[in-house]
């Protein structure tokens, strides 16, 4: 406690929001053994938006992290990208030949990241107001 009674925590590692960087660095960390402590605006997981698509390199290290087996059971393997230039409308459509790629629903990856760290790593219901 300081001299006003407030209590002090210290903490060395302090990510600042709980989407998908700041929880897989959290995770990443813990699976180094270093401890991390992450603080979310929001009173739960922001799970909003649709989809991401994951290739190749992003599936390396979803797997580093742990979660990428679990997490291709509900992912869609993608096929096709399509580019779309909105000044012009053109529209090219490129096959995904090579490597992985697959369409996974943000809920699901960021439910998945966030159930790897031990309770109480996520913070919620904290403005940061000064770093």
């Amino acid at each position: 406690m300081d001299a006003d009674g407030i209590e002090i925590e210290e903490i060395d590692i302090v990510i600042v929001g709980a989407g998908i960087c700041g929880l897989a660095t959290s995770l990443a960390l813990h699976r180094k053994g270093i401890q991390s402590v992450v603080l979310e605006r929001s009173e739960t997981l922001r799970t909003s938006g649709i989809a991401i698509g994951i290739l190749t390199n992003g599936w390396r290290a979803l797997d580093q992290l742990g979660i990428g087996s679990k997490l291709r059971q509900t992912a869609l393997p993608l096929q096709v990208a399509r580019d779309i230039w909105l000044d012009t409308h053109k529209q090219q459509a490129s096959p995904l030949s090579t490597g992985e790629a697959r369409c996974v629903k943000r809920s699901d990856l960021i439910q998945m990241l966030a159930e790897d760290l031990p309770i109480g790593t996520i913070r919620f219901g904290l403005l940061i107001t000064l770093i």
